[in-house]
């Protein structure tokens, strides 16, 4: 690894399998599907590239390299096969959106929020489009045009179930309560039953209908989306594959908790110094919070949520890991060359994503989703640091179950209450096992002492990272809306520091203790009160009755609006 760190790595897709290379068309797209489905991103884009080299005219193919170039870090070689999909599309509103779909998922927003605009004035009249650029507005953070371009609809006089949903939720955003909930009781009747846009309306409702202090209501809402989606056939898959994950994860903790690995594994690593900070945690606990605190510094680089660290391991492991794998037995046997080719790697994913060259500026990977591979990071960057952000546990459950989830091995688990809580122990659990047989050196920073004291536990943070505590830092909200964030909390990080999540799970009833004894005495430890009363079976849950409930549906900007890029 050079001083600079500048690599100039480039991927070049690996032949196709002997048995592949005359197969039919849709038989390279079924297995290119397969292979990005599985993670295997270099052999997808061999499908798919073969797939453009025999039909150099179909446009469509395009997009799907593009998927897996983006997937692959390969993000100049992504952006030159979009801009050939673009020269094609002429006027074919559908393929402009699709087009704006690949680069939505990259997050080139500029690139995308001008596609949807191309597709929605091709698509004059197709009332879909103008539903997908409202969406995209809201879910980047962009109210004002996303209040514009639905106000346009409606100056047409056209609508559906999709444009009163959208409706509802950016009603929400603007903090009128009452008529979104109105807006998305209308969303879910005007909608056919087998839509897939009731789940997304159901989620949003729940969160209007907790927000307006109707918790049991929400909580319905909530099963009954989480019902539609339990039916998808990835869904046993998922579950399968994350049951072997957390065996191979407690057998790899075992191993660990039988040997002194600390000295070994810094010794392999070699002269690299440059600084490196993973901030990790349960999804839900602060991160993207503490996250926001920290880049508000002027050395400080963030990252937020890539595939770096996973693409990067793959390197190691020779592929992506499934089931069948025990990771850690795999680990053990790569030798230095290995190790250190996937370290490269990394730094060069993270280059390509715009981390500066110079190595002065600290670079944080913040990725909670990572929490559970912390001894697989700390084999490969023994010298890192681990910012782990804490939270009442009962509070991340709850988020959690909240959280409108995208099915995944990991969020799978927020498909079911039980499951919800089983995985969060199960994660933080790991943590505790494990972090003082790491060697890397890790501060644990508490979500309710950074909303109580900000500039106190912000100074604690900064001095374990090395470095001064600025004072644009106590401003982390301005910071936050001066760029894009991903996250699911966008809107409450850009409002800056407030009390109102901090102990809310006493509010739904909940059962967290049930068949999760583990759950105790993670709130033992931590030093978290319990209140066996409402920690188990809470009492019924009285509803909220707003008597606002029929006020007219209008955009009223209310204490609680957000400020908007």
């Amino acid at each position: 690894m050079t001083a600079t760190y500048d690599y100039s790595f480039q991927l070049e897709p690996p032949p196709l399998p002997e048995d592949k290379r005359h197969a039919l068309v849709d038989d390279l797209y079924k297995q290119g599907f397969v292979e990005e489905g599985t993670g295997r991103f270099d052999l997808a884009a061999a499908y798919f590239d073969e797939i453009h080299k025999r039909q150099p005219n179909n446009p469509y193919v395009l997009l799907d390299l593009a998927r897996v170039y983006f997937h692959l870090f390969e993000i100049e070689r992504a952006k030159s096969v979009l801009q050939e999909a673009t020269q094609r599309a002429g006027r074919d509103a559908d393929f402009w959106y699709q087009i704006a779909l690949a680069y939505q998922e990259a997050h080139l927003d500029a690139e995308a929020e001008r596609c949807f605009l191309l597709a929605r004035t091709h698509g004059a009249g197709n009332i879909a489009l103008s539903a997908a650029l409202i969406a995209y507005y809201e879910s980047r953070g962009k109210l004002k045009q996303a209040k514009a371009a639905l106000e346009r609809v409606e100056r047409k006089g056209v609508s559906n179930g999709m444009i009163t949903g959208l409706k509802g939720i950016v009603l929400l955003r603007f903090g009128n309560r009452p008529a979104a909930i109105e807006a998305l009781k209308a969303c879910l009747t005007e909608l056919p039953e087998r839509n897939l846009y009731q789940v997304n309306a159901r989620y949003a409702l729940a969160r209007a209908l907790a927000e307006n202090g109707q918790e049991a209501a929400s909580l319905e809402y909530l099963r009954e989306a989480k019902a539609r989606q339990e039916v998808r056939p990835e869904v046993q898959r998922h579950l399968q594959i994350n049951q072997a994950v957390m065996k191979f994860r407690a057998e790899a903790r075992t191993a660990i908790e039988a040997t002194d690995i600390r000295a070994d594994w810094r010794a392999e690593h070699g002269t690299d110094k440059r600084p490196l900070v993973f901030l990790l945690g349960y999804p839900r606990s602060g991160t993207t919070l503490l996250e926001q605190v920290v880049e508000s510094h002027s050395s400080i680089r963030s990252f937020e949520e890539t595939d770096a660290f996973i693409q990067a391991s793959h390197k190691l492991f020779g592929r992506p890991l499934v089931a069948e794998e025990k990771p850690w037995d795999v680990i053990n046997k790569a030798n230095s060359a290995t190790l250190d080719r996937a370290r490269d790697w990394y730094f060069e994913y993270l280059k390509r994503l715009g981390a500066p060259s110079e190595p002065s500026t600290m670079l944080i990977d913040k990725n909670p989703g990572l929490t559970g591979h912390a001894h697989i990071i700390s084999r490969l960057f023994p010298e890192a640091k681990f910012l782990v952000m804490l939270r009442d546990p009962r509070d991340i459950c709850l988020s959690a179950y909240q959280t409108q989830v995208v099915i995944t091995p990991f969020s799978v688990n927020w498909l079911h209450w039980p499951n919800t809580v089983k995985h969060c122990v199960h994660i933080l659990e790991h943590w505790v096992a494990l972090r003082d047989r790491l060697p890397n050196p890790y501060l644990e920073v508490r979500y309710e002492d950074l909303i109580t004291d900000l500039p106190q536990t912000g100074r604690r943070v900064m001095e374990f990272l090395g470095l001064e505590w600025e004072p644009q830092q106590e401003d982390f909200a301005q910071h936050a809306r001066s760029k894009q964030v991903y996250s699911p909390t966008l809107y409450e990080v850009r409002q800056g520091l407030t009390q109102q999540a901090r102990g809310k799970w006493r509010r739904f009833g909940l059962d967290y203790i049930a068949g999760e004894p583990g759950l105790t005495s993670l709130l033992e430890r931590y030093g978290y009160e319990i209140d066996h009363k409402k920690t188990g079976e809470a009492a019924a849950i009285s509803e909220t009755t707003d008597t606002n409930a029929k006020s007219s549906v209008k955009f009223e900007e209310s204490s609680s609006s957000i400020t908007t890029s």
